[in-house]
């Protein structure tokens, strides 16, 4: 038994050498920021001319960001709940990649950041309630609007937004539970 035991040890030492570099810092890569604008186009000024626009509307988790030009990225979110559906959308817990302004792209020696102060990129982890409209490839969409207008950040019981109408800082102003059940009575009225 000790021999077992010994072995078993000894095995654990050499994985955790081999996949932990012990003493050694992490290495960062410098952020060179660039700034990009993004005029906002006239969006609805109600919340029905927002849901009318709107081709489907979800609730999700970003799992993922991928710069696909300098100044774009594709974001892939994976499903919490669908308030308006579009025959592109899966099920709660399936994907969909929606196309954004802004991008981080590792450069070699560093990192390019290329995003609207004011609208920043959407970041792994971060959950949120986008309005979308259907982009040209199967499972991608646009923001409804092209902006911040159509995004509203979820951190617990708090809604965000970074839009820059009228219409996005009221819709802000509403708890989660309160945008959500809106949301639902939408659905269920079929509109």
């Amino acid at each position: 038994m000790p021999t077992t035991r010994t072995r078993l040890l000894v095995c654990t030492a050499v994985a955790v050498t081999a996949f932990v570099r012990l003493g050694v810092a992490p290495t960062y890569k410098p952020i060179e920021q660039r700034q990009l604008t993004t005029a906002a186009p006239a969006g609805p000024v109600s919340f029905d001319g927002l849901w009318r626009l709107s081709s489907a509307v979800v609730e999700g988790i970003v799992e993922k960001v991928d710069a696909v030009e300098p100044a774009r990225s594709r974001v892939t979110v994976r499903l919490v709940e669908i308030y308006r559906d579009d025959a592109r959308v899966s099920a709660p817990g399936g994907e969909l990649q929606v196309f954004m302004a802004g991008a981080l792209t590792d450069r070699g020696a560093y990192i390019e950041a290329v995003e609207d102060p004011s609208a920043p990129l959407l970041r792994r982890n971060q959950r949120a309630i986008l309005f979308l409209r259907r982009a040209g490839l199967a499972r991608t969409f646009d923001l409804a609007t092209g902006s911040h207008d159509s995004l509203y950040l979820i951190d617990g019981a708090a809604v965000a937004s970074h839009g820059r109408s009228a219409l996005a800082r009221r819709l802000a102003e509403q708890s989660h539970g309160e945008f959500a059940a809106l949301l639902r009575a939408m659905r269920r009225a079929g509109r």
